[in-house]
């Protein structure tokens, strides 16, 4: 019975969160550079903003090989294309939050599809089943023997690796 209540809030939770997003105008921005797996800098309303992607977490630039393919793959999904966000509010660090868009392509949805960033499901389930597929698929760092350490572990070791979901 625990199990199904934590199954029905989890459901309710992504569906939430979907439906949040769906409702959000999308806004051209200009791209100013990529920080990093899971964060931009763009121009936001004449002004000079930060971007942390909603719902995932990318392995950090000091992790190694794969902090670095994660950057690598959010520049080339990202290099002169016209780009496309939804903000869902602020972070602690006064960062923006929102999905982006490359064109019509979702760009949250591709990092975690592709193995290049987990589902940050502290957050939102909205990316579950992408990650699932991911590992399942042995895309991007999944199965491989140099797979990252998940990035709230890595940015908070005082964390038990029992907990997962950050």
């Amino acid at each position: 019975m625990r199990k199904l209540k934590g199954l029905v809030i989890a459901l309710y939770l992504a569906m939430a969160s979907f439906c949040y997003a769906q409702g959000l105008p999308r806004e051209s921005v200009t791209l100013l550079r990529v920080v990093d797996g899971d964060t931009i800098e763009l121009i936001y309303h004449g002004k000079r903003e930060k971007l942390r992607l909603e719902g995932i977490d990318a392995p950090e630039e000091s992790q190694g090989v794969w902090g670095q393919r994660a950057t690598t793959y959010l520049q080339d999904q990202l290099n002169e294309k016209q780009i496309f966000v939804q903000i869902t509010g602020r972070d602690k660090y006064k960062r923006l939050l929102g999905y982006i868009y490359a064109e019509d392509k979702d760009i949250n949805q591709a990092l975690v599809a592709n193995g290049y960033s987990y589902a940050y499901l502290k957050y939102s389930f909205e990316f579950e089943t992408e990650e699932e597929q991911a590992k399942s698929q042995c895309l991007g760092f999944w199965c491989k023997k140099d797979q990252p350490l998940y990035p709230w572990v890595y940015r908070h070791p005082e964390l038990k690796l029992g907990n997962l979901k950050g």
